[in-house]
């Protein structure tokens, strides 16, 4: 069987492990996505570890911290 040589299309790259963010939009993406970890994190731990609630927990803190988010941009 022969081996065919593919080309890769730097557009489509992902970038790796280390790499700069592209733009400001990917870093506060992140930022969000820390800051919405942490909250949620903070609610688990604050309902005595309990399991099962992960997404719930996650749902709550990303509409407290993108409704703050909201408010303080209108």
């Amino acid at each position: 069987m022969a081996t065919m040589k593919r080309s890769r299309n730097k557009s489509n790259a992902v970038p790796t492990k280390g790499t700069a963010p592209v733009d400001n939009v990917s870093t506060r993406n992140l930022d969000v996505q820390d800051a919405i970890g942490s909250y949620a994190y903070s609610l688990y731990e604050q309902r005595g570890r309990e399991h099962g609630h992960d997404l719930d927990d996650w749902l709550i803190a990303e509409a407290e911290i993108v409704g703050k988010a909201y408010a303080q941009s209108a």
